[in-house]
């Protein structure tokens, strides 16, 4: 789950518990309601490659090999728009990739230093960086 801010929360489970594996999933999506509550959405299972600084939207990091790597992301760029929608949020750029898919060609306008620089990216499916 994420918010406007760029926080991720998640929700997790230890063990099945007396009842198994319905009590599990039913203490999950109690966990999912909950943050929703508070003004968290789930995380899109696709993405660029990369990862915002907290509350803003700038990079902070660069997955290897990633579609934003190959397009020329670097950190410190600031993200301006993405698929034509202005982004001053990180959430706002959340939003806009849960309505993508894997393969899908996305334009991302940033700004490093002054200049602004249109740049074209592939959207992925989300993976785990190497940390």
């Amino acid at each position: 789950m994420v918010n406007d801010d760029g926080r991720v929360e998640q929700c997790t489970h230890s063990g099945w518990g007396y009842i198994g594996a319905p009590m599990a999933a039913h203490t999950h999506n109690v966990c999912v309601e909950a943050w929703k509550r508070q003004g968290f959405y789930p995380v899109p299972d696709v993405g660029l490659g990369l990862r915002l600084e907290s509350g803003t939207t700038r990079v902070n990091f660069v997955i290897p090999n990633s579609g934003a790597q190959r397009a020329g992301i670097k950190v410190g760029d600031v993200l301006r728009s993405v698929a034509g929608q202005a982004v001053q949020r990180p959430g706002e750029f959340y939003r806009l990739l849960a309505m993508k898919q894997a393969g899908d060609l996305i334009d991302v306008l940033l700004e490093l230093n002054g200049q602004r620089v249109e740049l074209r990216v592939v959207v992925e499916k989300q993976r785990s960086n190497p940390d």
